[in-house]
């Protein structure tokens, strides 16, 4: 089963590696004034991802907005150390296994469908 998570953890830091968003300006549907624009995503995190940053935000004081603790570059190098069987004590490797868990169980259900 380590190993199994260990090529899971793989397989989300190809996904976080391939997949980030990407928000690029584009003429507004609707022009209110001259050189209007809007913005777009052209790119998304992967879900886990999305998920992992919803799930750890801080609400400073007086009328900040809501934001993600999460550092993406943080994330990449603790997905590299687990995949390769090295020890962390981040406070996000529950997270991240609870995540290679499922995505372990996907990849089963898959193979015992196509068996």
């Amino acid at each position: 089963m380590v190993a199994d998570l260990q090529y899971c953890y793989r397989e989300m830091l190809d996904e976080l590696q391939r997949h980030t968003l990407q928000v690029v300006l584009a003429p507004a549907p609707e022009q209110r004034h001259s050189g209007h624009m809007i913005r777009v995503a052209v790119g998304c995190n992967p879900d886990w991802y999305k998920y992992l940053c919803s799930i750890n935000t801080v609400k400073p004081a007086g009328r900040g907005k809501e934001y993600t603790k999460i550092v993406r570059g943080d994330i990449k190098r603790l997905l590299q150390r687990l995949s390769q069987g090295k020890p962390t004590n981040s406070k996000y490797c529950y997270d991240l296994e609870q995540t290679a868990r499922e995505k372990h169980e996907e990849i089963s259900e898959m193979e015992r469908g196509l068996l």
